[in-house]
């Protein structure tokens, strides 16, 4: 939830991207990043993180005010999706408004 205008998309979060996410999610367990996210994905759904969940995100497209990015995420070993979010910058910062496009769930 930054503010202002849209950066360059350089492929990751730099350290205040970062540190801006974990606060945010603060209220949640156990929550970080990871560099290689199909490990995290097969231990899910072959049992060492049995109940964890992992949301990636794609490249980041669009201007100041919408951008969309390519997003999927696994819920335990129960299921997945795959979606685009559409992401507004309105008072406050950026905020998902919602999804463009196809959604699939497994």
């Amino acid at each position: 939830m930054g503010t202002g205008p849209a950066a360059a998309c350089v492929g990751t979060f730099s350290e205040a991207e970062r540190a801006a996410i974990l606060a945010e999610l603060a209220d949640l367990p156990d929550v970080r990043f990871v560099a290689r996210p199909e490990r995290i994905q097969r231990r899910i759904f072959r049992g060492p993180l049995s109940g964890a969940g992992l949301l990636s995100v794609g490249v980041i497209e669009g201007n100041d005010e919408r951008v969309e990015v390519g997003g999927r995420s696994y819920c335990g070993g129960l299921c997945a999706h795959w979606m685009t979010f559409v992401v507004r910058n309105a008072s406050g910062g950026w905020h998902v408004t919602g999804t463009t496009g196809p959604i699939a769930i497994s």
